[in-house]
């Protein structure tokens, strides 16, 4: 009777160390599936960041050398009542060596807005310079630090986004190949654009950016609450200069007013002479001629 007590109670013992045995190598094996799963996932996202920036590179390293260019456009806002009013000025922006490009908008009509000029030096990470003088003062006024979601001209454009792209400026991650847009015959390589520097009016940006030429072909932005506020599409890209793509056309949408703003651009001109200390606030009365 005591050795069948006695084996009845070694067959319990080894059943339970056993179950444990089990229990633990299921464990195990859990965590490291997770781990497995976790670094496969941290890799991925590790991928489509570094394939982000290295767009983004590519973008910047085939549009760089041009010195200058000087381009006129049109700019037509209509409301959604529709309200129309048409702006014509001139636009000159210079490469800048080792700091953000340099660029001067001077208005030549409607009549009652000709002299109206900004100036901006955009920088990587430090906030960008900009002054606006307006033809009633003839005196220059430096925009605040965080007041660069101002309206360029009353349109959907901000002056945030007319200031020269850097590409420290965001920080990249390449999601998916896609077409450029809804019947589009255009590939295009969809990128998230997030601002780098502080006080943007965007949480982020996604691009789309045509895999042939590298040039953006719509860029939708998304407000300080993460909703979509509008887009931005370029189209009828043209070479200047050889071998620089530039939009003929630009459209700006609002998507919660409506509103939209056309650009046409005409006669762009690359290398006219233009330096850096040519656009410079001391240098404006030379410019407004």
């Amino acid at each position: 009777m005591l050795n069948k007590l006695l084996e009845y109670m070694k067959t319990v013992l080894l059943r339970r160390v056993l179950v444990q045995l089990v229990i633990r190598f299921s464990i195990s094996t859990f965590l490291v599936g997770v781990s497995l799963e976790s670094a496969a996932v941290d890799d991925v996202s590790n991928r489509d960041v570094d394939r982000g920036y290295e767009l983004a590179t590519e973008t910047d390293k085939r549009d760089s050398g041009f010195g200058d260019i000087l381009a006129t456009g049109v700019i037509i806002n209509k409301s959604a009542s529709g309200d129309v009013n048409q702006k014509v000025f001139e636009m000159i922006t210079v490469e800048v060596e080792d700091d953000g490009d340099r660029r001067f908008v001077k208005v030549s009509e409607p009549s009652s807005l000709r002299g109206t000029m900004f100036l901006s030096h955009a920088h990587a990470l430090k906030s960008d310079d900009v002054w606006v003088m307006l033809p009633r003062t003839s005196r220059m006024r430096r925009v605040a630090t965080q007041d660069k979601t101002g309206r360029f001209l009353s349109s959907e454009l901000t002056l945030e986004d007319i200031s020269p792209w850097e590409i420290e400026k965001y920080s990249y991650r390449y999601i998916k190949d896609d077409k450029c847009g809804q019947g589009s015959a255009n590939n295009c390589h969809v990128i998230e654009n997030t601002p780098a520097y502080r006080f943007s009016g965007y949480t982020r940006q996604i691009e789309y950016l045509d895999s042939d030429i590298l040039q953006p072909r719509k860029i939708e932005y998304y407000g300080l609450n993460g909703e979509l506020m509008k887009y931005l599409e370029f189209s009828q890209y043209k070479q200047v200069g050889l071998r620089y793509w530039r939009p003929m056309f630009m459209k700006m949408t609002n998507v919660v007013t409506g509103a939209v703003s056309e650009i046409h651009w005409d006669d762009y001109k690359v290398s006219t002479g233009y330096k850096a200390k040519d656009l410079s606030p001391t240098n404006l009365a030379r410019l407004s001629r």
